[in-house]
């Protein structure tokens, strides 16, 4: 039972890693505009061509989306397919009107209809443009409807928007990574040490498996349910949320966190009550000093195992929260069915 509890107490431990990184991640995703970012991306690499690139951005139906219009700093993050299809065809309208030897003013009032656009699709490709050679083919299978056209460059965007999501996934998982290893280092969250303590303490592993079977019956984490888990749907508040949860429930025997973090409270409380201080040095003084203890008390074998630890840390939280909360409440079951009632003698 104690190897189920060791299981169930690591578990516990990345489901709630997992949140606090996924979180830090949001806010930092959220503060660059990195979806946006990598959404224009997208569309250059999709539309090709510098000029029929900037004026898209720029059309309403487009540059409305943005949240300070006199600023290219925070792109939208999502461009519904039908405004890209509607802006592209016009932004292909006015660009070929040269080419079509229209004057400026007859170019503003020409309808959008099927032969319009293939038209000005077609002077564009004679010019060597790259999106007209894609757009092209797209108008010869639409047959002259021009609702098929539009639908069809709609799902042309839509297929690069599909690579965009991609992408931006695998940069998150990278993110998610360096995150990982940062907050890891900053908590002092290392898989092995973790786990020796557990395996140890089989009253602690005990204690935080009840806790995660808690958590399991209830349905959520704090505030967040295991629905939001699933559909990451969770905010970095609630993340932000989870973290102060966790330190508040901190217990002494676990291998988390640096003594010289904490004792600053303690020189709060020695304040607060009247008496002297135990320890005036600084919250950094003091960390400098564990710090340089740590530093002469380990091995560089020590070193070595604790940096693998925070690694395996770090590589949990890219499984994202969603999978440890399902791989939790697998275990947590298999805990809870128990072993089977030894038969009864005749």
């Amino acid at each position: 039972m104690n190897a189920l509890n060791v299981c169930i107490s690591l578990v516990f431990v990345f489901l709630i890693f997992s949140i606090v990184v996924s979180g830090v991640q949001e806010w930092w995703a959220q503060f660059r505009s990195l979806r946006g970012k990598w959404l224009r991306l997208g569309l250059l690499r999709l539309i090709d061509d510098d000029a029929l690139f900037v004026r898209v951005l720029r059309h309403p139906l487009v540059g409305g989306l943005y949240r300070d219009r006199k600023s290219a700093s925070d792109p939208p993050s999502y461009i519904e397919p039908r405004n890209f299809a509607l802006a592209l065809a016009a932004v292909m309208l006015r660009r070929a009107a040269p080419l079509r030897a229209l004057s400026p003013e007859a170019a503003a009032t020409e309808p959008l209809t099927f032969d319009t656009l293939r038209s000005a699709v077609v002077a564009l490709a004679s010019h060597k443009s790259p999106t007209a050679d894609s757009v092209l083919p797209i108008l010869d299978d639409a047959k002259g409807d021009l609702a098929a056209a539009l639908k069809g460059i709609e799902a042309w965007f839509a297929s690069g928007m599909d690579r965009v999501t991609g992408w931006y996934k695998a940069a998150a998982q990278r993110r998610l990574f360096a995150i990982g290893l940062v907050v890891a280092a900053i908590g002092n969250v290392d898989t092995i040490a973790l786990y020796r303590a557990f395996d140890r303490s089989p009253d602690l592993a005990s204690q935080i498996a009840d806790r995660a079977a808690t958590v399991v019956r209830d349905g959520k984490i704090g505030s967040i349910t295991a629905e939001q888990l699933q559909k990451k749907e969770f905010t970095p508040e609630q993340a932000q949320e989870m973290l102060r949860l966790a330190v508040d429930a901190r217990i002494e025997a676990l291998p988390l966190g640096y003594a010289c973090l904490s004792a600053g409270a303690d020189v709060m409380a020695h304040e607060g009550s009247g008496n002297k201080p135990a320890d005036t040095r600084s919250t950094l003084q003091r960390c400098r000093e564990e710090l340089g203890a740590r530093l002469h008390a380990r091995s560089p074998s020590d070193w070595l195992l604790h940096a693998l630890g925070l690694i395996l840390t770090a590589l949990a939280a890219t499984l994202g929260a969603p999978y440890w909360f399902s791989a939790l409440s697998k275990i947590v079951g298999i805990r809870g069915s128990g072993p089977k009632p030894a038969a009864g003698n005749s």
